[in-house]
């Protein structure tokens, strides 16, 4: 998701988009879970995860995540 890190940018239209991105990675994650060979190599498993970052560093990324979490 390209969202400039501005004091005015309107970063509520891109929760939709956000969202979506954080379902589907964890919905990837899910349908890969039944994978023997997986399973094999992380016999341990964890609990779903996505990693988010941002290119810049600023302070946007963790707006969108929480978003998603509420």
């Amino acid at each position: 998701i390209y969202l400039k890190d501005g004091q005015y940018e309107n970063i509520i239209i891109y929760f939709p988009e956000a969202c979506d991105f954080i379902e589907k990675a964890l919905a990837e994650r899910d349908k890969n879970a039944g994978n023997k060979d997986q399973e094999a190599r992380h016999p341990q498993r964890q609990p779903p995860a996505v990693f988010v970052h941002c290119i810049i560093g600023a302070s946007r990324l963790v707006t969108l995540v929480l978003t998603y979490l509420m």
